[in-house]
């Protein structure tokens, strides 16, 4: 993540600089193990990238992503991309530019294998230093590097391991006694320096002296390694072409200073899978480049995912997969052959998704979404224009029912409320009044009394404590269906009501309108008993705070939560017996959206606002977050009264891009600040020379100094 902040100098001398702020984002245990659709960003050629081949990648001490490309190094600092193009040589350039291997020292220094041989280049001056190897008149050509601090350098080359060490712009490589027909495939370094190798023959240890040594590993089925990866619990992961394994030190060796390991777990991918690189989600999962797509495996090596670019609409841009790498920030980066940098935070919010893709007849069939009702581990869901549709939860596929190409075949494509009356038979409102599907999910009933049901817009549907159905929108009458003693249905209206809560137990009912709210007490029959009713006033603190109610949901007997359009967020603490009321507003002031669209209270007693994004109010602390499209959200726009609170907890809130859902206790806030770091100085959008006497830099200079101290 980037902040871009300006500082307006005298003299009209502007200074921008640029900060990259790398977040850390903490997800709790509870997650892990569960399949999710992780949503990827892409820098090709189009974003800056300079090459469609993106090849390796490193972050640096500063927080730096580098890329190696078929045109140069890129930089990335979360907010635009630097290229930068070795022209020392210019007969040479093709050569240079071709970079297959990237790696990063402890000074920054960024050490580069090309088809030209070593490079290093130094952010510094963004300058390139081209090293030869005078002995064997040319440069070796590395596909993996590892720079210590010193002068030395290690290079895998070929089946190869070599030692160089550095002299200005020379290399000479070093003796290593190398263990006979063996073959080394790759290496990594421990936190002390010690490289750990994957070869032919197991693995091997070399130290700072150019000591080989082979680690013992007992249970390991094949020695024939192709990769090697120290964890976050420092235990060795090796793997052997669609293999891998777990290692961990014995027990017995723990104190003994000796290197005694044995397979911990293992996992096999699919016979035709290679994997080329291994990396992990801090205590979390392992991701698993196979060159064809990424395995995502728990801590316990059990398969949780298979990501390629059909997992989902905004998954990998392509199946042609380089290299894989997850930064400190746990930010997943992807390099690809034609598809450029691919990245995505590991850390994204819970939010699950469900959205029309025109390509998958298996989807939701629109977008716009009205209204939502769980049923077990079904999950009912109204659309604006495009039907209604059954989504099952576990199986994950979906059943349309609309006006044109369903079984079942419905009147108006617009639905917009629904409810389950006690027989279990959804009751659907719709543009053109209400229909109801019985149980078995593939008839229609119209029970004695339908004809007289209202034709017209019903935006709230309802079942009170007597099993009456009552219904309503924001421009006609509210009222409610009864069943007599014949079993016909009578049908009784009353004034406006734009939505209606009912509760479970006892006969009272919350209204909410374009001229206030109304509590009512009624009777088995649906009449109207007593009505109590609460208005905004600016002669009164203890009103609401805007006439336009529309989302109401209860917490307990004495707290309700009303949502307006134009207020914001109301608290209503009643006392029923002699209805007190005290009222307490949340509006723009708090963050609160001005127009709550849609409301739930989840099981912590948070509050979960619908509108420009979603929002979270503890009522405790006061403490407000908002979430927008960048945390997973199908976008910035959820609709009014398309939410429900299901009944283990889990909540949904639809908007018009497609419908979340996500269990509250999931999506946790960030609880690391961020290190920001001072990447860039433009004096009247130039780099100065600092180093100059300018007058002008050095007036710069100095106020950015006071300023920062």
């Amino acid at each position: 993540m980037s902040i871009k902040n300006w500082f307006q100098m005298k003299e009209t001398v502007y200074v921008k600089i640029l900060i990259l702020a790398l977040l850390i984002v903490y997800i709790p245990g509870v997650v892990t193990g569960q399949s999710f659709s992780h949503k990827f960003n892409y820098l090709t050629v189009d974003e800056g990238l300079s090459h469609t081949d993106a090849n390796d990648i490193a972050q640096d001490k500063y927080g730096y992503i580098w890329v190696a490309t078929y045109f140069g190094i890129n930089r990335f600092d979360g907010y635009s991309i630097k290229k930068y193009y070795n022209t020392n040589v210019p007969i040479k350039n093709a050569f240079k530019n071709r970079i297959t291997c990237i790696s990063p020292d402890e000074d920054g220094n960024i050490w580069l294998g090309s088809e030209d041989g070593l490079q290093c280049f130094y952010p510094k001056t963004e300058t390139y230093i081209d090293f030869t190897d005078p002995k064997n008149n040319g440069n070796p050509g590395f596909w993996r590097i590892f720079k210590p601090a010193g002068n030395l350098i290690y290079g895998l080359t070929g089946d190869r391991i070599r030692l160089y060490a550095i002299s200005r712009n020379t290399i000479n490589e070093q003796q290593l006694n190398l263990p006979a027909d063996t073959r080394f495939r790759d290496m990594v370094p421990d936190k002390n320096g010690l490289l750990y190798l994957a070869t032919n023959k197991g693995v091997l240890t070399l130290d700072k002296n150019g000591a080989f040594k082979k680690i013992a590993i007992s249970g390991l089925t094949d020695e024939n390694l192709t990769r090697v990866f120290i964890n976050s619990s420092n235990n060795l992961v090796v793997a052997s072409y669609n293999k891998m394994f777990l290692l961990s030190k014995k027990t017995a060796e723990k104190n003994s200073g000796t290197d005694g390991y044995f397979v911990d777990k293992s996992f096999v991918a699919d016979n035709n899978a290679y994997i080329k690189d291994i990396s992990e989600n801090t205590h979390s999962d392992y991701w698993l480049n196979t060159g064809a797509g990424l395995l995502r495996l728990d801590t316990s090596l059990k398969l949780i995912q298979f990501v390629t670019n059909k997992s989902s609409q905004q998954s990998l841009n392509t199946n042609s997969i380089t290299k894989a790498f997850i930064d400190r920030s746990h930010c997943l980066w992807v390099c690809t052959f034609g598809g450029g940098l691919n990245y995505c935070d590991l850390n994204q919010k819970l939010f699950y998704t469900l959205r029309h893709n025109p390509e998958l007849a298996n989807s939701l069939s629109g977008n716009h979404i009205r209204s939502i009702l769980e049923d077990a581990d079904d999950l009912w869901i109204g659309t604006t224009a495009n039907g209604l549709n059954l989504y099952h939860l576990k199986q994950q596929n979906f059943t349309h029912y609309n006006t044109y190409n369903s079984p079942v075949k419905l009147k108006d494509d617009v639905i917009t409320s629904l409810t389950f009356d006690d027989d279990h038979n959804l009751w659907i409102g719709s543009g053109k009044g209400i229909e109801i599907l019985r149980p078995n999910k593939k008839d229609l009933w119209r029970p004695p009394g339908y004809e007289h049901f209202p034709t017209y817009v019903i935006e709230t549907i309802a079942k009170d404590c007597f099993g009456n159905i009552w219904f309503g929108n924001h421009m006609n009458q509210y009222g409610v269906i009864w069943k007599d003693k014949q079993n016909y249905y009578q049908i009784k209206y009353y004034d406006e009501g734009f939505f209606i809560l009912p509760d479970k137990i006892k006969p009272q009912l919350f209204i909410s309108s374009t001229n206030g709210l109304k509590r009512v007490i009624i009777d088995a029959e649906g009449n109207i008993k007593q009505t109590f009713r609460y208005n905004a006033s600016s002669a009164s603190s203890n009103s609401l705070s805007s006439n336009y109610t529309y989302p109401i949901s209860k917490r307990n007997d004495s707290t309700y939560w009303i949502g307006t359009i134009g207020g914001g967020l109301n608290r209503m603490l009643l006392n029923e017996k002699d209805n007190t009321y005290t009222i307490k507003s949340y509006s723009g002031k708090q963050g609160v959206f001005n127009d709550v669209e849609s409301l739930e209270i989840d099981n912590g007693g948070n509050i979960w606002i619908g509108g420009n994004g979603l929002e979270r109010l503890d009522p405790v602390t006061g403490k407000l977050i908002r979430y927008d499209k960048n945390d997973g959200l199908q976008g910035n726009s959820f609709k009014v009264g398309s939410s429900y609170k299901g009944a283990d907890g889990r909540l949904y809130f639809g908007g018009i891009n497609g419908l979340n859902y996500f269990y509250p206790e999931q999506i946790q806030a960030n609880k690391v600040e961020a290190q920001p770091v001072l990447t860039d100085i433009l004096i009247n959008n130039q780099k100065p020379d600092l180093g100059t006497p300018d007058s002008t830099a050095k007036r710069c200079s100095l106020i950015i100094c006071k300023t920062i101290l």
